[in-house]
């Protein structure tokens, strides 16, 4: 969640909404086309995991600190370890082996829409 940022989403037209995060509550009150935005009080940045209530829904293990969306083409990544058709990076079991980044949470979406989520 971005540390400083709306949150933003759709429900009926005129359905009331309430988020619930960090001991934080707000409402607020969809307009005729069911958007929504709410926005919470500045956050510390943090890696621990907590959920945000949205109504009867929770969403957990959400992390707090700046967000970040990066884009490129598919020849701009590099993997680190070994890879069919590609050199490893130089010291890469010790970079693997030494990597603890709990505060980067990466997702990267492949086609078809199909989602997948790495901690790295």
């Amino acid at each position: 969640m971005q540390r400083l940022g709306p949150n933003l989403g759709w429900a009926g037209p005129g359905d009331e909404v309430t988020v619930e995060f960090a001991g934080q509550k707000k409402t607020a009150k969809a307009d005729s086309t069911g958007k929504w935005r709410v926005k919470l009080d500045p956050l510390a940045a943090s890696t621990e995991p907590r959920t945000l209530h949205v109504n009867h829904l929770a969403i957990t293990d959400v992390l707090v600190g700046e967000v970040w969306v990066c884009s490129g083409q598919s020849n701009m990544e590099k993997p680190i370890g070994i890879h069919p058709g590609q050199r490893p990076c130089p010291n890469y079991e010790q970079e693997i082996a030494g990597a603890n980044y709990p505060g980067i949470d990466c997702w990267k979406y492949h086609p078809r829409n199909q989602r997948t989520r790495s901690r790295t």
